[in-house]
C-alpha cells in the first residue's frame, strides 16, 4: 500500500493514515499561503507608516517672488524680505501661515499685516486682509 501509515495502539485497534505525505504537503501549501499573505500586510503597512511623508518639507512660498516693483523672499527659517526694485528700500519680517492666510511681522515697527494667499505653479497671489482689505498683487517664482 503505497503512501499508507498504520499506527498501532489505540485499545487494540488499527487507525489508518492514508496520503498523509498528501496531507502534509497541503498544510505546507496552507501554511506558504499564510506567510505570503502575513508578508504582504507588513509590507504596507510600512509604506503606509512612512516617516519622510513631507514632514520637513519647506512650505510652497519659500523662496523669491517678484514682479515688475516688488520682490518678496520668503526664507523656511520664518523669515522674510521685502524690496521695491530700483530702490534701496529693503523691509525684513518674520511671516507665519495658517491654512491660506500669510501674516507678517515687520521686524523695525512689529506692524503686523495680514494676506490670503494661493499658489498656482509658478504663480503667487496675494490678497490683503489687513491693514487695506482687497488690494491683491500676482508674482512670478524667480
Amino acid at each position: 500500500m503505497k503512501n499508507t501509515i498504520r499506527i498501532l495502539g489505540f485499545g487494540g485497534r488499527d487507525a489508518a493514515v492514508t496520503n498523509l505525505w498528501s496531507l502534509l504537503r497541503k498544510l505546507q501549501v496552507l501554511k506558504l499561503a499564510g506567510m505570503l499573505i502575513l508578508i504582504t500586510i507588513i509590507g504596507f503597512s510600512m509604506v503606509a507608516c512612512n516617516p519622510d511623508d513631507d514632514e520637513d518639507a519647506d512650505p510652497p512660498i519659500v523662496g523669491s517672488w517678484s514682479n515688475n516693483s516688488e520682490v518678496w523672499t520668503f526664507n523656511n527659517n520664518g523669515t522674510a524680505t521685502y524690496a521695491l526694485v530700483g530702490t534701496d528700500t529693503i523691509i525684513n519680517f518674520t511671516w507665519s501661515i495658517s491654512g491660506t492666510t500669510l501674516t507678517t511681522i515687520n521686524i523695525a515697527n512689529e506692524h503686523t499685516s495680514t494676506r490670503s494667499f494661493s499658489i498656482s505653479g509658478d504663480k503667487l497671489t496675494m490678497t490683503q486682509i489687513t491693514p487695506t482689505p482687497g488690494v491683491a498683487y500676482t508674482f512670478t517664482k524667480q
